[in-house]
């Protein structure tokens, strides 16, 4: 496992809404990467599309609460896509038309490959179709 493990905001939305059907899953999977002592790396472009999802789905409160943790938890480093992944990005969007990334996955695909990062806290199969690691309870042995 690298260094750093890329939390999509499906893996946000699923550790922070109890009521997501992912949300066990998300919550096992997060403790065992802070128990082997990996960190947790996001972007600007994901924070602002989780804390959005979950004022919808869970209410202002709970979108403040999980934002103040992903910005103050010392083992999450949270990143600017910034010019370069942004362009970097925009050229993967234009050239992936048949795939259903949004503009927000380049980012993050563009970020990965920066940072080395293979692997990913996400709940959907976008990551995968572009040749990241899904992280799963089957990466650490199962249930």
């Amino acid at each position: 496992m690298s260094r750093f493990v890329f939390v999509d905001t499906g893996g946000w939305e699923a550790f922070f809404d109890r009521d997501d059907e992912h949300h066990a899953e998300a919550a096992r999977i997060v403790r065992r990467l802070y128990e082997r002592g990996a960190s947790l790396l996001t972007s600007d472009y994901v924070l602002d599309e989780t804390l959005t999802l979950l004022k919808v789905r869970c209410g202002h409160t709970a979108a403040v609460t999980a934002g103040k943790r992903i910005q103050s938890a010392s083992w999450v480093t949270l990143v600017d896509v910034g010019r370069v992944a942004r362009d970097e990005a925009w050229k993967l969007f234009q050239k992936m038309k048949d795939q259903p990334f949004s503009f927000t996955d380049c980012t993050s695909f563009a970020l990965m490959k920066r940072f080395g990062i293979a692997e990913a806290l996400v709940f959907d199969a976008d990551f995968e179709r572009a040749g990241f690691t899904r992280l799963s309870m089957n990466h650490f042995g199962g249930r």
